[in-house]
């Protein structure tokens, strides 16, 4: 075996590759930065050709949740009491609005995960959905046991085959539903009974419907494809989002898109109302902790400096009305707006806002306020097309 295609070489050339090769044009991000931000490593595995101008990146991290929400999270799903997760892990989960479509089934695949994939729903420490069906992709960062998964996923009827020094599991043609097959106990596609590629790399899985996208992870894997980290847009903003000058907590939870995402949904092209901002490029919504304080940022992607300056005071305004609807139990404090260059001569505007969690919705009421309440409001609206900041 060359040293290339042994897994203990990949492990070292990617902690290398993550520590001190990734040079990234015009970002600026060092490898201080990258070695200990998760969200830079998801970042440096997620193929940029999945994004294309229609489709999204969906990102959440696990540990950083739990610690926002000071979680003790079990060893295994089996911890709880009769497999039901208790009330504090359902409460932390309602802040959840970005990761991937799985999380949708958390319930369903706690329990069923060992036995149908190989590995445990606490084994997850990072997930995150990239693209558009059908060129939609799905990435677990974690430590994940290969003899595990093998056994789980050849009794399910799944092939196994070595792919340019990776193990894959595959089933079906590309892009195939299979009812029959259906298995809601599997994160990879399996409520749907679709067909899946899943790919063991060191310190993640990367999984796909299709052999395009599979390979397109292979790509940036063996650095012969561009990742969203090397993008110069996905690249500045994950450098403003891991500015450690700014920022002492990592990113709980983000979701990055084109501004021409929004016209995916038919006849919902939205105009927005009063004065007109100038066009993004690309956008996005934060959510991390900062102690006792819940903070959402919302990160537009410009051709100049100076359209994110005139933007500036319109999207902000738009901001502060949207977000004055929500009733958080508390007064939301407004940052100032901050702006970063980017490359050949683009900017990043950051709108940023923070408050506490005020669990208690009114005097002896036993149900909780969400957590992360404003940022699902802007999530959920931006779903719907319906988040002013980002209209026209």
């Amino acid at each position: 075996m060359s040293p290339r295609k042994n897994p203990l070489f990949r492990i070292l050339f990617l902690r290398l590759f993550l520590l001190g090769m990734v040079i990234l044009s015009g970002t600026g991000i060092s490898a201080a930065q990258i070695a200990p931000d998760p969200l830079l490593e998801i970042l440096a595995r997620s193929p940029s050709a999945l994004m294309g101008d229609k489709g999204m990146f969906s990102y959440l991290n696990f540990r950083a949740l739990e610690e926002a929400q000071k979680y003790v999270r079990p060893l295994t799903w089996s911890t709880f009491s009769e497999g039901k997760p208790d009330a504090d892990w359902r409460t932390m989960m309602m802040r959840v609005r970005a990761g991937g479509e799985f999380l949708t089934y958390a319930a369903v695949l706690g329990p069923a995960m060992p036995t149908t994939v190989g590995f445990d729903w606490f084994d997850i420490q990072q997930a995150a959905e990239i693209g558009t069906p059908p060129m939609v992709g799905m990435l677990f960062g974690g430590i994940f046991g290969p003899d595990a998964m093998d056994k789980a996923l050849k009794a399910r009827g799944f092939e196994a085959q070595a792919r340019e020094g990776i193990t894959v599991w595959h089933r079906f043609e590309d892009n195939k539903l299979s009812v029959k097959d259906r298995e809601p106990g599997d994160p990879f596609g399996g409520n749907l009974g679709i067909s899946a590629r899943i790919g063991y790399f060191p310190l993640h899985i990367a999984n796909g419907r299709s052999w395009a996208v599979f390979d397109a992870f292979l790509g940036v894997y063996q650095d012969t494809a561009e990742s969203m980290l090397r993008h110069p847009s996905y690249g500045l903003i994950a450098k403003v989002l891991t500015d450690p000058e700014v920022y002492a907590q990592p990113v709980i939870q983000l979701i990055i898109l084109p501004q021409s995402w929004l016209a995916r949904l038919p006849n919902q092209q939205p105009t927005g109302e009063g004065e007109k901002a100038p066009p993004y490029l690309y956008a996005g919504l934060a959510d991390r902790q900062e102690g006792d304080l819940q903070r959402h940022e919302l990160i537009l992607v410009y051709q100049t400096a100076a359209e994110a300056n005139t933007a500036a005071p319109i999207i902000e305004d738009r901001l502060k009305e949207i977000s004055g609807m929500v009733d958080a139990g508390v007064p939301i404090e407004f940052l100032p707006p901050r702006i970063a260059a980017g490359e050949n001569g683009t900017a990043v505007l950051i709108l940023s806002v923070r408050y506490p969690w005020v669990q208690e919705v009114s005097a002896g009421d036993p149900l909780k306020r969400q957590p992360g309440l404003l940022f699902s409001v802007w999530v959920n609206r931006v779903y719907r097309a319906e988040f002013p900041p980002l209209m026209r």
